[in-house]
């Protein structure tokens, strides 16, 4: 089991692999004290913790399965990376924990 009060420095996602072709790292986290209170303290929804990048590096998350944007609802109207985010403003549901929420 990993520790969950280590002090964060950043966190790496790995969807295929664990090369860095398969995984997405945020940095710039230090705020936080541990993976734990990043993912406690970080609101949930629309407003969640967004990390900063543009719609083309949040892409990445698609581009690591070898999907884009039609391969989900083939518009990409919204695109967020982050941590908590959840769709509140609209009758479509979905939420991520950590990674990427398309709508």
């Amino acid at each position: 089991m990993l520790p969950t009060d280590t002090p964060l420095t950043a966190i790496r996602g790995c969807l295929k692999g664990r090369t860095e072709a398969d995984c997405k790292t945020y940095e710039g986290l230090r705020e936080y004290a541990s993976i734990r209170e990043l993912f406690t303290t970080s609101p949930v929804g629309s407003h969640g913790l967004q990390f900063a990048e543009s719609v083309e590096e949040a892409h990445g998350w698609l581009r690591i399965n070898d999907m884009t944007c039609s391969d989900t609802s083939d518009a990409c109207n919204w695109v967020g990376a982050g941590i908590n985010l959840a769709d509140d403003t609209s009758d479509y549901q979905a939420a991520v924990r950590f990674g990427i929420l398309v709508k």
